[in-house]
């Protein structure tokens, strides 16, 4: 049953790809040899599959993280600057250049994503809190300051076309808030 309902979701993300938010779900139904309704087993429509999947996207960020956490081979910094930069394991697939739309068509989803950059932060405060007694980080460091740019910073991607004002990918522009905001927190040499 959970590989049905993964493979509606998977459909869904490669119709997605090819039509934007216009895929139907006849169209789920069709390519998978099952009914309408047996998508409605698993989901509401539409919209609670875009849900699921932002869920699911944040959910591996998350454990990519901890891994990253966990990884004794790096420094205090690389961990911070790859937990930062971690990657959803779809990122490719619905990347935030092609769900800009979100906002208008299903804004509770929109809701979600931008609610799900402020959580699991607690990573990050400790690498922080770490940093700042190795002194790689300034001593007098106000980590909720640091922490609401870079949450800010993330956020701004999925509001007023940032991406399209500055010409850069999601990846890019992320990867530059990150290194803007650690440079400017580095004990200076």
């Amino acid at each position: 049953m959970a590989e049905l309902k993964e493979e509606i979701r998977e459909k869904a993300v490669e119709l997605f790809q090819k039509e934007g938010f216009a895929f139907r779900l006849d169209e789920i139904a069709k390519e998978l040899h099952i009914s309408k309704k047996t998508i409605y087993q698993y989901y509401g429509g539409k919209e609670d599959i875009f849900r699921s999947f932002i869920i699911d996207s944040f959910a591996s960020v998350h454990d990519f993280q901890e891994k990253i956490y966990n990884d004794s081979s790096l420094s205090t910094e690389e961990k911070l600057r790859e937990i930062l930069n971690t990657r959803s394991k779809y990122e490719d697939s619905l990347a935030i250049e092609k769900t800009m739309g979100l906002k208008d068509v299903y804004p509770n989803c929109y809701k979600l994503i931008l609610e799900s950059y402020t959580t699991q932060w607690e990573k990050v405060t400790q690498l922080l809190e770490q940093g700042e007694k190795e002194g790689i980080f300034r001593k007098d460091l106000n980590i909720v300051l640091v922490e609401n740019l870079l949450m800010e910073g993330m956020q701004m991607m999925h509001r007023d076309d940032v991406l399209a004002k500055t010409g850069l990918s999601y990846r890019e522009a992320i990867e530059e808030v990150v290194s803007l905001v650690l440079e400017g927190i580095e004990v200076r040499k």
